[in-house]
């Protein structure tokens, strides 16, 4: 009987993973800093400027992740490992600062906002990602 072994082919160091574990972490806390500072003036659910501020993420996510591809060298189609690696680690934050902190404000409404806003930047980040993984963009 044969034995089938499961190798990876492009085996990724502790390095790569712990960088964009990293990055994910640097990026929740400075969208933290941001929903602090920007308080309740936005994000309270029904603001029609928290609407605005969910349209403008989108050229924001479109305009990061080719930077953060060029930070790193990483060819802008193979960010979609290092869009999961950052989204998780932010949305594992994430999920620390709700469940368990009032650390995107003192309400309810403040926080599921915020909430709802780093949700949508996640998603709008795999999705791009994915997008570009699929289109064989390259930095530069």
């Amino acid at each position: 009987m044969s034995s089938i072994t499961s190798t990876n082919p492009n085996p990724k160091s502790s390095t790569y993973y712990l960088l964009f574990i990293g990055l994910g972490v640097a990026l929740w806390f400075i969208f933290l800093v941001a929903i602090r500072v920007i308080g309740t003036s936005v994000f309270t659910t029904g603001n029609p400027l928290l609407l605005g501020l969910f349209v403008l993420t989108a050229p924001i996510v479109m305009g990061l992740l080719p930077l953060l591809a060029t930070a790193t060298k990483i060819p802008l189609n193979e960010m979609l490992v290092p869009a999961v690696i950052m989204s998780a680690s932010a949305m594992f934050c994430d999920g620390l600062a709700v469940g368990f902190t009032e650390l995107y404000g003192s309400t309810d409404n403040q926080i599921a906002a915020a909430a709802a806003f780093l949700l949508w930047g996640v998603s709008l980040t795999l999705i791009w990602a994915l997008w570009l993984s699929t289109r064989g963009k390259t930095v530069g």
